[in-house]
């Protein structure tokens, strides 16, 4: 195997944007990995502090590192970027306030290549500034042959089964890909601006194509918890997004002839967001006075296409504080609702 790990070239796509306090800890963290052959595409969207000047920095002092400035578009965009500018017969994606354990690479190529899969994930470790790592995302060791890539793997991505949390992380950070299936098919992100999900949308596309599938029981990948990010800023129209993202990822599954139990899945995220989005009208989060929090509340409790999905779900087969969050918002019960999330309890 140590042989065989200096063959394969992979790429590592890095989109950057105002990240120049964490930045080179990412790029030290990747320049630090005990697989050697690494090609490190720098994606510069516009930034407006000194991270493009950090990119070349690390780009003159370092062969094996390009990097690509641009206007900002945003994170799908710059992906694609970074895959139309990839050598690698492998890619994978690390985000430029995140980094990496020293040998996470070669675990993923080890992935691939020991299991003959097309696509490796292992778990993640989060943290936070200043603080220790305080959760993680763990999986246990699981092969999927040939199709169940597509069938059994893809479905855990998109969300929990009605009857247990079986889901796992659908972002392409933490992943390793076969190339060739993403430029012959051509495989890209969309624009986050356009689905909040793009990395969802990226792997439903992708995994049409993958031969095989394999999760590693690993944490390796260190995610920052940034309250700056786009996930955890506050966002009027979030739930606007949320509903437009469902339709699409819906109506794409349904064109690839997904059954009812894994569209199921798809509902069960969707409240997940939905509780994201009742917690996010918290005063210290959002800003706004009670009574516009509770008026937002209300707009999610009579949302027809949440009282739909509401309708069509097996809600009698989810666990008991499941229940009881759809129930008080099929009750409409946005008083208890906006309490609930002032007090951290949804």
């Amino acid at each position: 195997m140590i042989e065989d790990i200096r063959k394969d070239l992979i790429s590592v796509i890095v989109p950057v944007y105002n990240v120049e306090r964490y930045l080179r800890e990412c790029l030290d963290s990747l320049l630090s990995q005990t697989y050697p052959n690494l090609e490190i595409i720098l994606i510069d969207d516009g930034s407006e502090d000194s991270s493009g000047a950090i990119c070349d920095e690390y780009a003159s002092n370092n062969e094996n590192i390009k990097a690509i400035h641009k206007a900002n578009q945003g994170l799908g965009i710059a992906r694609n970027v970074g895959l139309q500018k990839m050598h690698g017969k492998y890619v994978t994606f690390v985000d430029s306030d995140d980094y990496v354990d020293k040998a996470y690479i070669e675990k993923l190529y080890r992935g691939v290549i020991d299991n003959q899969v097309d696509v490796c994930k292992l778990g993640f470790t989060r943290f936070g500034d200043g603080t220790k790592p305080y959760k993680s995302t763990e999986y246990k060791d699981i092969k999927f042959e040939d199709k169940e890539a597509r069938n059994k793997f893809l479905p855990l991505m998109l969300g929990s089964s009605p009857e247990s949390s079986d889901a796992i992380e659908m972002c392409v950070c933490g992943t390793i890909y076969l190339a060739e299936h993403i430029t012959n098919h051509m495989v890209t992100f969309p624009s986050e601006r356009n689905l909040i999900s793009e990395d969802l949308i990226f792997n439903i596309e992708y995994m049409q194509y993958a031969c095989g599938a394999c999760l590693l029981n690993d944490n390796s990948y260190y995610y920052r918890i940034n309250p700056k990010s786009l996930s955890k800023r506050y966002l009027a129209d979030r739930v606007v997004k949320y509903c437009s993202f469902y339709r699409y990822e819906v109506n794409r599954l349904t064109q690839l002839g997904y059954p009812h139990d894994v569209i199921l899945r798809c509902s069960r995220q969707f409240f997940v967001n939905i509780r994201y989005a009742i917690k996010q009208e918290n005063r210290q989060i959002s800003k706004k006075p009670m009574k516009s929090s509770c008026n937002a509340i209300r707009d999610i409790c009579f949302n027809d296409l949440v009282i739909k999905i509401l309708n069509d779900y097996p809600i009698y087969k989810l666990g008991r504080k499941q229940k009881i969050f759809l129930m008080l918002i099929q009750k409409r019960a946005c008083k208890v609702l906006y309490l609930l999330a002032s007090f951290n309890i949804i």
